[in-house]
């Protein structure tokens, strides 16, 4: 246990309290770490070596050290490290795998997440004007090494990188170390710690920069003022959305962190071609030179002779925080779109790379831990509709609607077709209704036209051309289209109470009218018929009754009931088909008579499915 300790500060990073309490003890930084637990007692490199996914996560055994050592709390401790927003920011989400094999991965290889470097506020690093805690009141904040972060909105001014003096960005350590210069004895934790080696000069142990960065006299006016108002809303919003108690919902929080991490990268890799437009102007050429030294990179990488992480320079957002404000800017343009125009927005930047950077594209997209409604942007489409890729990645749910699959009917109702639908020439009904049904499925989350096909049981050949007849359509009508099929969404999110159509198809799959109860629709019908040839309601009668009653209920299409399908695959054709047409078409009393009374046993049956209750006799 150590003599004394010091009381963590909000926000606080464990480099920056390690900093704190070895200043305080006058102790080196490796010293301390030894202390704690942190660091082996051998000796490496001269010092004691913590490796930087230390400030990610600490394993429980050496948190309970850690905490014993320096008299806090394991909730103190787990405060420290940055898995902490976890929750709230995708790229530190370990669920599921080893947390120590995930914090080395992150500090190995994460671009969202610098554990090599950090940005900071000279005020913030300040001691302020009370002597607090033997004047070590300013600390180096953890958000300051997300590099979404690139503003302090206490003091209303971007953060900083480098040192004023050497050049160099702060805390800048190799071999993936907790802390540059551990072994140092007496350095302030507000000053650079930068190994500066003089110029023509070889020396064994080149000193420590020293500077003070809690003084620092270098700012950056990139950014006007205008800019910098925007650019602190987007930042206290971004805050408020790392921390549990910001007021925002936990979910809603990782979508819009994960939104933007993912548009950057997106704009990124797609710059200067598409973008510019949402990048103020005069940072334009800063993100230019970023993106041309990324390509660069890349270029070097696809030279050298290992295939792995060539692409990593494009994903790299950049050092500089007014460079990063900019992108960060246009990444919360883009997520303040609607979803189409979110979609149209971004469409150019991945036609760009499908052509350019097409490992890029498929990066970017499998990667991507974002909200459902910008991976469904992401995803590609063509006259309106999900395109299916070979690996055939379901697209996820928007999560904007309250109806799910199960509530769609496999062929839109008539009613519907009617209301927003009826309006739109140069296609097919029955094929425009078969659409609108694909369309929704889409919507609810349930995957492409291939996904449909196989959830509502059509052929998937008829699909197909069904898709290919709609996409010509939708070439110069795809607006008006989305439009109707958007406001049939709106309109099922607004039905109270939605109806399953697929517990209806699951209860129907292998039904059909009991005997017992076509007798008594026989005899019915039998005895209301006075005039021409008696008709004959035998077991044929009954089969086409059975398509048409399925066909009432599951609001599904008569060619695609279980029957016609089964009879289809024994036979190779099926005589039902044919048959429930004409029955449904022909306009005579006797037709008329038979879809009356099988409308009204299908409105009780409907009933009976709905609560539950088993198909049977219904009369």
């Amino acid at each position: 246990m150590l003599p004394r300790s010091l009381d963590p500060l909000p926000h606080e990073s464990l480099p920056g309290y390690v900093l704190r309490l070895a200043y305080r003890l006058e102790r080196t930084p490796s010293r301390i770490a030894r202390l704690t637990g942190l660091a082996p007692l051998t000796r490496v490199g001269g010092e004691g070596y913590v490796r930087a996914s230390a400030m990610l996560y600490l394993d429980p055994a050496t948190a309970v050290q850690f905490a014993r050592a320096t008299r806090l709390s394991l909730a103190e401790v787990a405060a420290l490290c940055m898995n902490r927003y976890a929750a709230r920011y995708p790229p530190l989400d370990f669920t599921g795998t080893d947390p120590r094999r995930w914090a080395g991965n992150v500090a190995r290889s994460t671009p969202w997440v610098s554990t090599n470097s950090t940005r900071y506020c000279p005020q913030c690093l300040a001691p302020g004007g009370q002597a607090i805690q033997h004047g070590l009141k300013g600390g180096w904040q953890q958000p300051w090494r997300l590099p979404v972060v690139v503003a302090c909105v206490i003091h209303e001014q971007m953060l900083l990188h480098l040192c004023p003096q050497c050049g160099q960005p702060a805390h800048s350590a190799r071999a993936a170390a907790l802390l540059p210069r551990m072994g140092d004895l007496g350095l302030h934790p507000a000053q650079c710690r930068s190994t500066v080696r003089p110029p023509g000069r070889w020396a064994a142990q080149p000193p420590a920069c020293g500077a003070w960065l809690s003084t620092s006299a270098l700012r950056q006016h990139k950014i006007s003022s205008d800019p910098l108002k925007q650019v602190l809303g987007q930042q206290r919003r971004l805050l408020d959305a790392l921390r549990p108690d910001g007021g925002i919902p936990q979910a809603a929080a990782r979508d819009l962190t994960g939104d933007l991490l993912t548009l950057i990268t997106l704009i990124n890799m797609s710059w200067p071609v598409v973008g510019r437009e949402l990048v103020p102007a005069a940072l334009r050429a800063d993100v230019d030179d970023h993106v041309r030294r990324a390509h660069q990179a890349v270029e070097q990488r696809r030279r050298g002779p290992s295939p792995n992480g060539i692409l990593r320079p494009l994903r790299q957002p950049p050092a500089d925080p007014s460079t990063c404000a900019a992108l960060l800017l246009a990444a919360d343009n883009l997520i303040g779109y609607g979803p189409r125009d979110l979609r149209d927005a971004i469409a150019p930047m991945l036609g760009h790379l499908n052509s350019h950077e097409p490992a890029a594209l498929y990066l970017l997209r499998s990667r991507a831990a974002c909200s459902a409604g910008l991976q469904a942007a992401l995803t590609s489409q063509r006259g309106g509709f999900y395109l299916v890729s070979r690996t055939h990645a379901r697209p996820a749910a928007s999560g904007r609607h309250r109806f799910a699959p199960r509530h769609i009917p496999q062929f839109l109702p008539q009613q519907l077709y009617d209301g927003h639908l009826e309006n739109l020439h140069g296609i097919s009904a029955k094929l425009l209704r078969r659409a609108a049904s694909f369309k929704l499925f889409e919507l609810a989350g349930g995957g492409t036209w291939l996904d449909a096909a196989d959830f509502f049981q059509i052929p998937i050949t008829t699909a197909r051309s069904t898709l290919a007849f709609v996409r010509r359509w939708t070439t110069p009508n795809l607006t008006i289209f989305e439009d109707a099929v958007e406001y049939i969404a709106g309109e099922l999110d607004a039905t109270a109470t939605l109806i399953d159509y697929q517990a209806r198809r699951s209860a129907m799959a292998s039904w059909s009218i009991p005997v017992s109860d076509w007798e008594v629709l026989a005899s019915a019908l039998t005895a209301k018929s006075s005039t021409g040839r008696p008709t004959v309601y035998d077991g044929r009668k009954r089969r086409i009754a059975s398509v048409m009653v399925w066909a009432q209920i599951t609001q599904g299409e008569h060619l695609f009931a279980p029957l016609v399908m089964a009879e289809k695959h024994d036979h190779g054709r099926s005589d039902l088909r044919s048959a429930v047409t004409a029955i449904l078409h022909r306009s005579n009393p006797k037709n008329a008579d038979l879809r009356a009374a099988l409308t009204d046993y299908a409105h009780q049956l409907c009933w009976s499915i709905d609560n539950s209750v088993v198909p049977g006799a219904v009369i």
